[in-house]
């Protein structure tokens, strides 16, 4: 485990794993079941071709704005399998959490978290 403090100056590239898994690509239209649930919402794919597997959506109940984000996107071939967690919490922080395994290695997982200090 390590520990550092970092000023981060392109937020955009430090959240495009994020922007990645963007589930409103005019190609992937239709292809995820929605379910709702009493503090926010479900995207589901089963489709092989959409690495995007599962978005859920948080919602504060007062105010019904998001209070959070989680993501699953999975990518398998005949070598290997990877799978990312996504999680964002705006008020925060986010975690980036990845499950890799190579065909002949063994697993690897790690796990990034960065609180938001305001």
């Amino acid at each position: 485990s390590e520990t550092r403090k970092l000023k981060i100056s392109d937020w955009s590239k430090e959240l495009e794993i994020f922007k990645d898994a963007d589930i409103n690509k005019a190609a992937w239209k239709g292809m995820f079941e929605i379910s709702k649930k009493a503090d926010g919402q479900i995207y589901r794919s089963s489709n092989e071709k959409i690495p995007v597997k599962e978005l859920q959506l948080y919602y504060r109940e007062d105010t019904k704005t998001i209070k959070g984000v989680q993501i699953i996107v999975r990518n398998t071939n005949m070598l290997y399998t990877s799978t990312d967690t996504l999680s964002y919490y705006p008020d925060s922080l986010y975690q980036v959490s990845k499950s890799q395994n190579i065909l002949l290695l063994s697993k690897k997982k790690y796990q990034i978290t960065a609180a938001f200090l305001f």
